[in-house]
C-alpha cells in the first residue's frame, strides 16, 4: 500500500520557502534533469508535465497514463485516511484557466481518486497571468510573494465547513507556489482555522553530488 510521507525541512536549504509549521505530504522522489530513465516517478512525473501543446502526438498516451498511475497511487495512501469533510484544492498551474495551454492534470488526477467522492473537490485558484512553467523556466524563481500577487481566489463554495484543506500538486521543490497559495486561503474567514496542508505525488530532490 502506498503511504504519504511527512515531508521534512532539508537543512541543506531544499524546500527553502517553507516554515516549520507548514505540514505536506508526499509519495515519492523526484530528481530534476535526471531524465525518464532515472526512476519511475521520473518517468511519472515528466509524462505528467507534457503539455498540452503535445495533445496530438503519440507521446500523449504517456501523460494520460501517468495521470491514471497517480490516482492510483492517492487512491491507496488514502485506503485508510477518513476523507469525510476534506476539501481539496489544485495549486493552479502556470496558465489562467482561459489559456488554450491551460493543463488541467491536477484536476483529471483528483477526479480520478476512488474514495475522494466524500470530499469536496474545488479548482479555487486561478491566475491573474499566464506565465512560464517553472519546470521549464531557467530564469531566477517568482518570491512567495510575486507568485501570491498572481493569484485570484476563484470560488470557493463548501456547505459544511471543512476538516483538512489539502493544497494538492504534482511536485512540490522549493515551496514557494504552496506558501503562496496557503497564504491566499489563510485571508478567508472561514479556513482562519483550518489545517491547510500539501499534498504532492513527488518531492523534488538533489542528487548527493549536487547538493
Amino acid at each position: 500500500m502506498t503511504k504519504l510521507v511527512k515531508l521534512e525541512l532539508d537543512p541543506v536549504g531544499g524546500h527553502s520557502a517553507l516554515a516549520p509549521d507548514d505540514l505536506c505530504y508526499y509519495i515519492g522522489d523526484y530528481t530534476p534533469r535526471a531524465g525518464y530513465a532515472h526512476s519511475e516517478m521520473n518517468k511519472r512525473i515528466i509524462n505528467l508535465k507534457k503539455d498540452p501543446s503535445r495533445r496530438d502526438k503519440d507521446e500523449w498516451q504517456y501523460k494520460e497514463k501517468a495521470i491514471r498511475e497517480s490516482a492510483r497511487l492517492l487512491t491507496s495512501a488514502f485506503s485508510d485516511y477518513p476523507l469525510e469533510r476534506c476539501i481539496f484544492i489544485p495549486i493552479p498551474p502556470s496558465k489562467n484557466r482561459d489559456d488554450p495551454m491551460y493543463d488541467d492534470r491536477l484536476m483529471q488526477i483528483l477526479n480520478r481518486v476512488i474514495g475522494i467522492e466524500e470530499s469536496q473537490i474545488i479548482e479555487a485558484i486561478n491566475v491573474r497571468s499566464s506565465t512560464d512553467a517553472v519546470h521549464l523556466s531557467s530564469g531566477r524563481r517568482a518570491t512567495v510573494e510575486a507568485i501570491k500577487q498572481n493569484y485570484i481566489l476563484d470560488h470557493l463554495n463548501f456547505t459544511e465547513k471543512p476538516k483538512v484543506v489539502w493544497l494538492f500538486d504534482d511536485v512540490i521543490a522549493s515551496g514557494a507556489h504552496f506558501k503562496a497559495a496557503k497564504q491566499l486561503l489563510m485571508t478567508v474567514p472561514s479556513l482562519e482555522t483550518i489545517p491547510i496542508v500539501g499534498l504532492f505525488i513527488a518531492r523534488s530532490i538533489l542528487e548527493p553530488q549536487a547538493q
